[in-house]
């Protein structure tokens, strides 16, 4: 039985979403289906049991309206994003869909539910060209950052750093005594130094390329705490698999920015950031008990688009939901994928 909470929660999603979807349980019964699942069988005959066979590999994807398969050419290797099958109309025409299926652990009853999402072919083929498109641009801004913080690091922080011994230096050979005046001298150059180092890890932190997202954001915790006396506390349930850099970047700015409007707009001084790792699925949530915002009411600024469209382009599912004067939750679903080289 699923929990309340959660049904409410995606019945009010289905219910406003003209994408193709099922709600199924752990026994593949459905439990709830969307408008635009309504209005697909309304035109074609959907074995959903078939389908649900070619998602998990149980079924041929090549001949999904055939009982029986004869010389397939495919293989089993193929992306769990996107499972080719077809679909005959009431008029007996064959159309070509994509498909994908998701566990969703429910923690409440300990159990999981099962989603089931369909596309066109037409739709896919948009969907994974602005996949890539994005993704070539979130690069390109990624590449663009980490040169900037390198330049920062390796330039302007070494001048300044010159510059600060240098003055050392004078104030010693002349033996110029220690004025209030020189003295915050020091310590500018010592705060701007700071800065400029903090302004560098904001643009592309150390820590993800070098120690990978969880390490990452222990660092930006770290930071968070001693420039901000924010808490940002950070949970870890099961076992962590690897992430592909350019997959943990997306998704550490995805926690940056839901972070940041914690920070910002939430009033309040502690936010938590879990990852809940289970099988092939990492579910991440970033939680506050802020004031919180009306969704239906409320536009979305330039930095709730920027994560859906970061979610998008890695393939992960997200969903931002708020009440006024309860909080706001951003929780980001993640299919582990295979790295290409």
């Amino acid at each position: 039985m699923m929990s309340e909470e959660m049904g409410e929660l995606y019945k009010r999603g289905l219910q406003s979403t003209e994408a193709i979807i099922w709600l199924l349980d752990a026994n593949n019964k459905i439990l709830l289906l969307s408008n635009g699942a309504e209005k697909l069988a309304e035109d074609y005959t959907i074995p959903l049991k078939k389908i649900h066979d070619i998602l998990t590999g149980k079924g041929c994807s090549l001949h999904a309206l055939q009982d029986v398969c004869q010389d397939c050419p495919i293989d089993g290797h193929l992306n769990p994003e996107a499972i080719p099958f077809q679909l005959k109309n009431k008029q007996g025409q064959l159309a070509s869909f994509w498909g994908k299926l998701t566990t969703i652990p429910d923690p409440t009853t300990n159990t999981f539910y099962q989603y089931v999402e369909i596309r066109s072919w037409q739709t896919t083929q948009q969907v994974q060209q602005e996949r890539l498109m994005l993704g070539y641009l979130n690069e390109a801004q990624e590449v663009e950052r980490q040169r900037i913080a390198r330049d920062l690091h390796d330039g302007l922080a070494q001048s300044m750093y010159s510059l600060m011994l240098e003055s050392r230096r004078i104030m010693k050979k002349y033996q110029l005594e220690k004025t209030t005046d020189s003295q915050q001298l020091d310590v500018s150059f010592v705060e701007l130094l700071q800065e400029i180092r903090t302004l560098a890890a904001e643009l592309y932190p150390a820590a993800l390329e070098d120690l990978g997202l969880l390490q990452a954001i222990f660092h930006l915790a770290d930071q968070l705490k001693q420039l901000a006396g924010f808490k940002l506390n950070v949970e870890v349930q099961g076992m962590p698999f690897s992430i592909p850099k350019r997959t943990a970047s997306h998704i550490y700015r995805i926690i940056q920015e839901a972070v940041t409007n914690s920070l910002k707009y939430a009033e309040v001084n502690q936010a938590t950031v879990s990852f809940v790792f289970e099988n092939n699925l990492c579910t991440i949530q970033v939680k506050d008990s802020g004031k919180g915002f009306d969704t239906s009411t409320q536009k979305h600024g330039l930095g709730l688009w920027n994560m859906q469209e970061r979610a998008m382009a890695i393939g992960a599912d997200i969903s931002i939901h708020a009440a006024y004067q309860v909080g706001t939750t951003v929780t980001l679903r993640l299919v582990r994928m295979e790295e290409t080289q």
